[in-house]
């Protein structure tokens, strides 16, 4: 299983249009560079709702958990270890032939 974090806390007011669920309550510590400039620090406390999907997406925890992943799978691949691949909410798994 792969996992990826957005540290941040949750507001008291709802702020924002750009996001539906918690998006408005959510407040992560850092957010997206545009022009995938990494990422910095949430200094001005923009909500989920308040920040641009590129902003959103350098942040994302599926996407890190994508990018572990991704780092991992030639590992996998190399071995034949591989049998299949599930996508949950927010984490990967991945089967192992030595776990049955």
């Amino acid at each position: 299983m792969f996992e990826g974090v957005c540290p941040g806390r949750v507001g008291f007011v709802r702020r924002g249009t750009n996001g539906f669920g918690y998006d408005p309550l959510f407040i992560p510590d850092e957010v997206g560079v545009p022009g995938g400039g990494g990422t910095a620090e949430n200094t001005q406390g923009r909500s989920y709702a308040e920040l641009s999907a590129a902003e959103k997406d350098a942040i994302s925890h599926r996407g890190r958990a994508m990018e572990r992943m991704e780092a991992e799978l030639a590992r996998f691949l190399a071995d034949g270890s591989v049998i299949g691949m599930t996508c949950g909410n927010a984490c990967i798994t991945v089967a192992d032939k030595a776990e049955g």
